[in-house]
């Protein structure tokens, strides 16, 4: 039974195999992974079953796959544009996370799906590391102002949570917005924190009641 690491394949396997992670596509769209049997897969992608389980072990594998490969590709354009010195170091990470969005869009339901912990535990938690390895990448080139290393790696854990959580519920539809706005965003709170805007609000002024009667009305609720 093979496990889904060939290093080598001919044209009818490529083929095979792009079926399949077209066909767990179309079917992600109507339930999650854990629901999807791999007799379901086969029928929607025109093969037989030991046409399957000469490609991959399961239907998990598909999505680890797919994981691996645009990912690295991710990873190898963040290189590219952090090094890029034509672009101020917010003007980066904005096109880094812009790259990120198109990829969770334009890239069927597969890679949405790893992100939004739909397609198991083992792609989400995929996900969560090369977001971390693309931290690392920057945290590795700037200087951490005395942050002890479980300060690094805390802040490294948070980021990487929170920027996958905001641009998963993007590219479901749950924020509206323009990618170049998110991007913006995302891009502004990494720079500056949350302190102002979150840790140390300004309290509200108290409301001023007009006589007692008001506020014994008041009372009542």
């Amino acid at each position: 039974m093979n496990t889904g690491k060939i290093t080598k394949l001919d044209g009818r396997r490529i083929k095979s195999r792009e079926k399949l992670k077209k066909s767990l596509a179309v079917l992600l769209e109507r339930k999650s992974l854990e629901k999807i049997t791999i007799e379901e897969l086969a029928r929607e992608a025109d093969v037989t079953r030991p046409t399957f389980y000469s490609n991959y072990k399961d239907v998990q594998a598909i999505v680890i796959e797919y994981v691996h490969e645009l990912m690295k590709k991710m990873v190898a354009e963040f290189q590219r544009i952090d090094v890029d010195q034509s672009m101020t170091s917010m003007e980066r990470i904005e096109a880094s996370l812009v790259y990120y969005m198109e990829m969770l869009q334009n890239n069927n339901c597969i890679l949405l799906s790893a992100a939004s912990g739909r397609a198991g535990d083992e792609a989400l938690e995929l996900m969560r590391s090369y977001s971390m390895r693309i931290l690392l990448v920057r945290a590795d080139r700037v200087p951490t102002s005395g942050m002890t290393p479980l300060d690094l790696q805390i802040s490294m854990f948070f980021y990487s949570g929170a920027i996958n959580t905001a641009l998963e519920a993007h590219a479901s539809g749950k924020i509206e917005a323009t990618r170049e706005q998110l991007a913006k965003s995302i891009a502004t709170l990494i720079h500056q924190g949350l302190g102002q805007e979150l840790g140390n609000p300004v309290d509200p002024p108290m409301p001023i009641l007009a006589n007692d009667q008001s506020l014994a009305s008041n009372e009542v609720f």
